[in-house]
């Protein structure tokens, strides 16, 4: 049983802090704990209704809270015949919680209607406080995405992994050349190099941000294999040496003996290795390096290849073009002189028609 059921007294039922005068007080005591226990085991078999015997909210099972308030009440008696007097009620009630046990028994009712009027006299218990959520941690230093970066960049830099290019399950359909804007020109990549000469391909601008830290990692690397080889020549080889000197004393022979009885290389010929297998490191990266900028220039020539391709075609294109827009202007331009033709020779016939007309009127005049 939790020791935090159990309600302290002075000297009476549960004994007290100042411990017990007499031995009565040690047997009433025993008895008020076997008691206690006694009315808290039979707590779980009796089956109370839902409405009318507790509040919203409580958390403890009404029958073992009026067990432990009862217990409360009588702590602090002192008087030995009030003490057998509670005691005995406290018998009493473990008979009829032992015969509340059955739900239509007079003896559960009997529980019911107590627990129902020790209601009436409590005061509902207050209401639990909903947690206060915690305010956002505000961060001194906000990583706000550049709009002009490619959004699978930052997913590649934050998770390592390429962007799926999916949104909730479904693939982005592919743009239309007219959605992309842009002129639709080639745009020719060059062939550039790093501070430690490692080629790439500078194919836009802003500079992708994996291809800024792939090269990070590479001049860091590279950056970390020549401190080595600093440390290493100016005061690791010397410590090392020292070192064996230290191991030959142990030994107690000559030069060597320390690292011939290890069994192992000594401490200056690990320095020397570490340098031959940096300075074997270096040697096949500027291989590497030499064969990247022989795939890149040939990546870039036929990009430019490409590009000029197309530019030819582009002014093909525009020739025709310009030509089908010089012969329609000549056909608009031989209709409109076949027009103006038409209409002086209509002009010609009317005014010819209108000639003939009066002289006619006139002849007749001077006959009359």
């Amino acid at each position: 049983m939790k020791r935090n059921l159990v309600p302290q007294g002075r000297h009476s039922v549960l004994g007290g802090k100042a411990g017990w005068r007499t031995g009565t007080d040690r047997h009433l005591a025993r008895q008020g704990f076997a008691l206690y226990r006694a009315l808290l085991r039979q707590v779980p078999h009796i089956v109370l209704p839902a409405q009318g015997t507790s509040f919203p909210g409580d958390r403890v099972n009404p029958v073992r809270h009026l067990i432990r308030k009862s217990f409360q009440r009588n702590r602090n008696e002192d008087s030995a015949r009030l003490v057998v007097s509670s005691l005995s009620n406290g018998y009493k009630f473990l008979h009829l919680l032992n015969g509340a046990k059955t739900t239509d028994s007079p003896e559960h009712k009997t529980v019911v209607d107590l627990i129902q009027r020790n209601m009436s006299r409590r005061k509902p218990p207050t209401p639990r406080k909903e947690p206060t959520p915690q305010a956002p941690r505000k961060y001194l230093i906000t990583r706000i995405p550049n709009p002009r970066y490619d959004p699978g960049e930052w997913a590649l830099l934050e998770t390592g992994r390429e962007s799926s290019g999916e949104t909730n399950g479904e693939t982005k359909p592919a743009r239309l050349a007219s959605q992309l804007g842009g002129s639709g020109i080639r745009r020719v990549p060059y062939v550039a190099i790093t501070a430690f000469q490692d080629p790439f391909l500078r194919m836009k601008k802003p500079q992708p941000l994996s291809l800024g830290m792939a090269l990070k990692r590479r001049i860091e690397q590279r950056q970390a294999r020549l401190d080595h080889r600093v440390k290493f020549k100016e005061g690791g080889k010397w410590m090392a040496a020292l070192e064996d000197q230290w191991e030959d004393l142990i030994a107690g022979g000559g030069r060597g003996s320390g690292a011939v009885d290890d069994g192992e290389a000594t401490y200056v010929e690990a320095i020397d290795l570490s340098i031959r297998f940096m300075d074997h490191i270096d040697e096949m990266d500027q291989l590497d390096q030499l064969h990247r900028a022989a795939t890149l220039n040939v990546i870039e020539g036929r990009e430019r290849a490409l590009a000029e391709k197309e530019a030819a075609d582009r002014a093909l294109s525009e020739e025709g073009a310009a030509r089908a827009l010089t012969e329609e202007a000549a056909a608009r331009a031989l209709t409109a002189e076949a027009a103006a033709r038409s209409l002086k020779r209509l002009m010609l016939e009317r005014r010819a028609m209108l000639g003939g007309h009066g002289r006619g009127k006139m002849s007749s005049s001077k006959t009359a």
